[in-house]
């Protein structure tokens, strides 16, 4: 089987789906299985090359805030895809040419030390309502720099000193602002 699928690259150890394979259908450079997924941790990346491409491929994710892809290259039969851990959550991340899929199942751990964005982001939806619908203020759909940017501004003491925001955003560190920012930013 490894044969088939390449070699692992960074130690990371991806599931196909065999459903739908033929010995000319994509391949993917990563293998694991469903039951036994891959660990990628909060701000890790790792490339994933897809071989024996046929036409376009189209790419699916089942939770894009705990794992986010984003095509680097492509040519006529591979292309090159990064996997980002974006916060403690699973993922099933299938890509799918003409002729087949290949699914590769990810999860990613809470790790002690971890930024983990979400776990941060339950504060903040006391006061902004549930994944950030409502409340004092809409977050749901603000990009990554706007709700950064307002964080920046608190600590700075550009925006609303003394209130409660400036008070909550002064308990986080830059690196927490930016893990929170981001989470914030992929709801939908």
């Amino acid at each position: 089987m490894s044969s088939v699928f390449g070699k692992l690259r960074i130690g990371l150890v991806l599931v196909l789906s065999l459903a739908s394979f033929s010995t000319y259908a994509i391949t993917i450079s990563m293998t694991s299985s469903e039951s036994n997924r891959s660990s990628l941790n909060s701000g890790a990346t790792v490339d994933v090359t897809l071989s024996s491409a046929s036409g376009t491929i189209s790419v699916s994710n089942t939770n894009t805030s705990a794992v986010t892809v984003t095509k680097i290259s492509s040519t006529t039969v591979s292309a090159v895809y990064r996997l980002r851990g974006v916060s403690t959550g699973i993922a099933n991340v299938t890509f799918k040419d003409s002729r087949g899929k290949v699914t590769a199942y990810l999860k990613v751990p809470l790790l002690q030390g971890t930024l983990d964005g979400r776990q941060l982001a339950s504060n903040c939806f006391q006061c902004h309502g549930t994944n950030g619908t409502g409340g004092f203020e809409r977050l749901m759909g603000e990009s990554y720099s706007e709700i950064y940017g307002e964080l920046a501004e608190f600590i700075s003491d550009q925006e609303d000193t003394g209130e409660l925001m400036w008070a909550h955003a002064m308990g986080y560190t830059d690196a927490q602002m930016q893990a929170l920012a981001h989470y914030l930013s992929q709801l939908r």
